[in-house]
């Protein structure tokens, strides 16, 4: 004799629903066999550990290093650190620019860190901890209007000596380089300018004493001094101008860059500069 699985009425010889209830013979009713594991569920109950958490993070770190590695622009810049001049005649049409942007970042960065270390150092030495949260409102005015506004302008700056090197070529040497192509040959030149706003960062941020703020600040003029010397070199190795010396060529390209960034940069940095000096008379007034 058969029973209903579900209600465990009597079933007729050959079957195949149950009269009562209706399921069918054979059929297994789900709710009698579901069941949790009670060792799953205390599994999903179980706190996280710490060594979890390190295993995790670890695991995380490994394999962002793994894809950093193995990003063409990281080979690029790692071997323009190595050798800057093995950027020139690179066929890339994307590491310039990525180049460019991390530059002008580092720039804004380095200047914001030398900046504001020597803001905190002038407060300290004034005594200065709280003054209607003065010590707060300075720096974060000088990060609202500086970082933005020095990114822009150092991306401006590079931009002009490389559109100055691809046309000043289109005029000199009849040159066929495509834009994008100068971008990645000239950015790889600017590696070891990263290299020295990056050192200028950790020096005004972990170590701000006037002798660390001046380094940063020397680390960052040097920066663009160097930029002035990768933009000659390329432009000399490339530049002819029939009947023309090379040398007044880099005088003439020289003196309208300079002019020309003059102008571009007080555009930019002027309102930083009345801030600065809005700050520095205000600190006057206590003695700094």
């Amino acid at each position: 004799m058969n029973y209903c699985t579900s209600c465990g009425s009597e079933l007729l010889e050959n079957a195949a629903f149950c009269p009562k209830c209706g399921t069918k013979v054979g059929s297994v009713n789900v709710s009698d066999t579901q069941s949790v594991d009670p060792v799953d569920e205390n599994i999903k109950n179980e706190p996280v550990t710490g060594e979890e958490v390190a295993e995790k993070l670890t695991h995380t770190f490994s394999n962002a290093k793994e894809t950093v590695q193995r990003s063409p622009y990281f080979n690029y810049f790692v071997e323009t650190l190595k050798r800057p001049m093995s950027s020139i005649g690179s066929n890339s049409t994307s590491h310039g620019w990525i180049q460019l942007v991390v530059f002008a970042a580092m720039t804004a960065l380095s200047v914001y860190a030398a900046v504001k270390s020597t803001i905190r150092l002038g407060f300290n030495e004034m005594g200065i901890t709280s003054y209607f949260g003065v010590e707060l409102n300075i720096p974060n005015a000088i990060r609202n209007e500086l970082v933005s506004r020095m990114f822009l302008a150092s991306l401006v700056v590079y931009l002009t000596f490389i559109v100055s090197v691809f046309v000043l070529l289109k005029i000199t040497a009849k040159s066929k380089r495509p834009f994008n192509q100068l971008v990645t040959e000239i950015g790889g030149l600017f590696t070891p300018n990263i290299l020295l706003l990056f050192v200028a960062i950790i020096l005004a941020f972990l170590f701000a004493s006037p002798v660390s703020i001046g380094i940063a600040f020397f680390l960052i003029a040097l920066s663009f001094l160097l930029c002035f010397m990768s933009y000659n070199f390329y432009l000399y190795s490339r530049a002819s101008v029939e009947g023309l010396d090379k040398l007044y060529v880099l005088l003439i390209s020289n003196l309208f860059v300079l002019l020309l960034l003059f102008l571009l940069v007080y555009i930019q940095i002027e309102p930083v500069i009345t801030l600065i000096d809005q700050i520095s008379n205000y600190g006057g007034g206590y003695g700094w």
